[in-house]
């Protein structure tokens, strides 16, 4: 019987006390991309170019819309049709911007008359993180990601505080800015 307790209690003990000794330490994970081939990889292991734009990332650069955000991308064209309020449309390897397929959250939002989408209407404060996909993605996308794909995930609506705010701007020539 003594050499049970033995067996079980001093091993036992020593683990417990080593225990408190070892702790774990922190790991970093590697960035998990959803765009290129429709399943979440890791960064590392995608075959084709992507750059990912979070969301601390587009509050530290200071932009004012999503389209100041994507503007230091490689291969990545802003089209700025003027101040406040106009159009600010995605082009990205010579394509033009109805070969832009951008999607909010896995779902279209690009224009069905024109195929467009508006980068200044989509407000940043929504946004965790942009996937921006390089070169054409028409294999898994259809004919309107010839150029690449923009997937911008949103943040998850928080439970309790949540509130609505109106943003409007004014300026000259008639220049205005309205946004919820």
């Amino acid at each position: 019987m003594k050499n049970v307790y033995r067996k079980l209690i001093i091993p036992g003990l020593l683990v417990f006390f080593l225990s408190g000794i070892v702790r774990a330490e922190d790991v970093d994970l590697d960035k998990i991309v959803v765009t290129p081939s429709r399943i979440e990889e890791s960064s590392g292991d995608v075959g084709r170019a992507v750059d990912v734009v979070t969301s601390s990332e587009i509050q530290k650069g200071g932009a004012e819309n999503l389209a100041d955000a994507l503007t230091n991308l490689t291969s990545v064209d802003i089209s700025n049709y003027g101040g406040p309020g106009t159009d600010k449309n995605i082009r990205m390897r010579g394509s033009t911007s109805a070969q832009v397929l951008v999607l909010m959250d896995g779902r279209p939002i690009n224009n069905p008359r024109d195929g467009q989408v508006d980068l200044s209407t989509i407000p940043l404060e929504n946004i965790s993180r942009v996937e921006v996909m390089h070169g054409p993605g028409s294999s898994l996308y259809g004919s309107s990601a010839m150029g690449g794909v923009v997937n911008i995930i949103t943040k998850n609506p928080p439970r309790e505080g949540q509130k609505m705010e109106l943003y409007s701007s004014f300026g000259t020539a008639r220049t205005y800015v309205e946004r919820m």
